[in-house]
């Protein structure tokens, strides 16, 4: 398992990219459109015991309703199962509930820091911090990533002093890759099975 590597783009496969950022500039997470599959690979480190493992969240339409199937271990961590949901933004609860034993993993994927992200340009180069005291946030788009066949941005964002890299696509629902560190604890997720 790797840190998230910035890919280094051509001059012209980089003009091409920022053209097609700017058309769609902002990101909205969890807008799943139902028939999406996401696989990754995780990286888990908890007091100096590193885990590795997998999880995938596949999408169906099955009799006109949204079914999500989860599979995923790390570790002693491990779910899965199958169910139907009333609409696929209804992923999240149906993935907590189904899934709590792997909080740590999903909370990579769901993390409360994203909403303050919903509606935030991310072009390459933006940036923007706010806070009080010792309480903030920084955010920058510092390059361009790719995982999974899939091109997105590259954002680092800082809170409290913890560091968490995460490549975006803004027309995909969920990160493509995340790395968080702080204290005794990281872990690294990595998109690398993607269908729209």
């Amino acid at each position: 398992m790797s840190v998230i590597r910035p890919t280094i783009l051509s001059l012209s496969a980089a003009a091409l990219f920022t053209a097609t950022a700017v058309a769609q500039n902002t990101w909205q997470p969890y807008q799943f459109n139902g028939t999406e599959k996401f696989g990754y690979d995780i990286a888990f480190t908890q007091g100096g015991e590193v885990n590795e493992g997998r999880l995938v969240l596949d999408f169906e339409q099955q009799d006109g309703r949204t079914w999500l199937s989860i599979d995923g271990a790390v570790g002693d961590m491990s779910c899965s199962g199958r169910s139907p949901l009333d609409n696929a933004q209804a992923a999240q609860q149906a993935l907590m509930m189904q899934c709590f034993t792997m909080a740590p993993i999903l909370a990579a994927i769901y993390t409360p820091v994203w909403s303050m992200f919903m509606g935030r340009s991310w072009e390459l180069g933006s940036r923007w911090s706010m806070g009080s005291g010792d309480q903030g946030v920084s955010f920058e788009v510092t390059d361009t990533c790719a995982y999974a066949g899939v091109d997105g941005l590259l954002a680092v964002i800082v809170t409290q002093g913890n560091r968490m890299e995460s490549c975006v696509a803004t027309d995909v629902a969920l990160p493509l890759a995340m790395s968080m560190e702080q204290d005794n604890f990281s872990i690294s997720i990595e998109l690398t099975e993607f269908r729209r």
